[in-house]
């Protein structure tokens, strides 16, 4: 927790009280969106866009505003899956479900180490609670649903983003570099990045081309190293997937797509200083700190928060937190997904693969308040199974030229 200034206090209290009635608000708000919404794409993209919304800046306290939010956000997602569900599977992700048990072990580890002392309480009980949420999600709620409605919230992110950039450049720039609505440049960039795997997996997408257009000038802007990395390491993938299956014609426009994105980063980052290629490692200090904290603690750690410098990086700050035992949970469940991920198919291994290179950079990926967490979950559950017909029965085309064919056998 990073202590306030003088007098916080009192805007605490008046923040809460201010929370208590947007609260009341927001419960009416939600009896009648509860009635009236029957599309499962709104309800999943009204609760991405809140939870990415209440995204907090790394090193500052989550105000009460910010919590009401986020309960909001799950009680739209829970009505999605619950009052209106549809079976679409009988299965939840095996993906989310590893990832979970595994991550639940690392806040176990903490607990255990650090006792009731320990600040991870709080945090373990809602990386639980959303961990099922999304497990129930993935059962009830159609895949197609899923993934357009976090595209929508995407693409309403990035596009407020650049238009608070551009009506607003001391607000929604910092440093040059793109923060937009989530006051923090990587944040923005892991979302345009996750927006150009969506775009790309989702030929089908309505507003693909949109997507991906705003997603990708999002992402240079931010100039977020980590999430490029991401975006590229899933566009090597897909390259070399193109040339396995000799489709050379996609493997050249990739080719040529990916030399027009470096030019355009290169132009920008010269003239307009977006420092994309930046030279200076801002995650040293945390590097630095970890290993320290492994030659002093390999087994305990400092306990969860209590890292006085930032440590960008899922693996690392565990380590740091909890020891070797943290990390090992981590890094299951790292390798878990990814298997599960690969049997599932490539469009899963794919943006599987484009978050765990986040969140090496990155530390959301055991965090279950994090907005990134949530929309990352979401859009991998809808790469588990292709976009389900109606669940009605009678709705399904009958195989005419096969009974046409029948009938002529026994005709004859």
């Amino acid at each position: 927790m990073v202590p306030g200034p003088p007098g916080m206090s009192e805007a605490r209290v008046n923040l809460s009280f201010e929370a208590i009635l947007i609260g009341l608000v927001a419960l009416a708000a939600f009896a009648i969106f509860a009635v009236c919404v029957t599309s499962q794409k709104v309800y999943v993209a009204t609760a991405v866009s809140l939870y990415m919304l209440s995204q907090t800046p790394q090193g500052h306290t989550i105000s009460g505003l910010g919590i009401a939010t986020r309960a909001f956000a799950l009680a739209v997602l829970a009505t999605a899956c619950f009052l209106r569900p549809q079976a679409y599977t009988t299965r939840a992700s095996r993906a989310l479900l590893a990832t979970t048990i595994c991550g639940t072990g690392a806040y176990a580890v903490e607990i255990y180490n650090h006792g009731r002392s320990s600040s991870a309480i709080v945090p373990a009980v809602v990386y639980v609670l959303v961990g099922v949420l999304l497990l129930s999600a993935s059962r009830t709620i159609d895949a197609a649903q899923l993934r357009s409605g976090v595209a929508t919230a995407i693409a309403g992110a990035t596009g407020l983003s650049i238009l608070l950039a551009l009506v607003a450049p001391g607000t929604g720039l910092v440093a040059n570099r793109l923060a937009g609505i989530f006051r923090d440049a990587n944040s923005t960039g892991f979302f345009a990045g996750l927006g150009v795997v969506i775009s790309v997996i989702s030929p089908r997408l309505r507003f693909r081309n949109i997507l991906l257009g705003m997603s990708a000038i999002a992402l240079i802007w931010t100039a977020s190293r980590s999430a490029l990395l991401a975006v590229a390491v899933a566009a090597v993938l897909t390259g070399v997937r193109v040339l396995i299956t000799n489709e050379r014609k996609r493997a050249l426009k990739y080719a040529v797509a990916g030399i027009a994105c470096g030019a355009i980063i290169w132009a920008s980052t010269a003239r307009q200083n977006l420092l994309i290629l930046r030279t200076q490692n801002t995650r040293e200090p945390g590097i630095e700190y970890t290993m320290e904290i492994v030659r002093d603690r390999p087994w305990i750690g400092v306990g969860y928060g209590n890292n006085p410098v930032e440590i960008a990086s899922t693996p690392l700050r565990w380590l740091a937190q909890d020891g070797v035992p943290a990390l090992i949970a981590v890094m299951l469940a790292y390798l878990i997904a990814l298997i599960i991920s690969w049997r599932h198919g490539w469009t899963a291994f794919l943006v599987m693969t484009f978050g765990i290179t986040s969140s090496l950079f990155e530390g959301w990926y055991l965090a279950g308040g994090s907005g990134l967490f949530i929309a990352f979950w979401l859009a991998h559950t809808s790469t588990l199974r292709q976009p389900s017909t109606s669940a009605h029965p009678i709705s399904q085309e009958i195989p005419i030229p096969n009974v046409r064919r029948n009938s002529e056998f026994r005709t004859r």
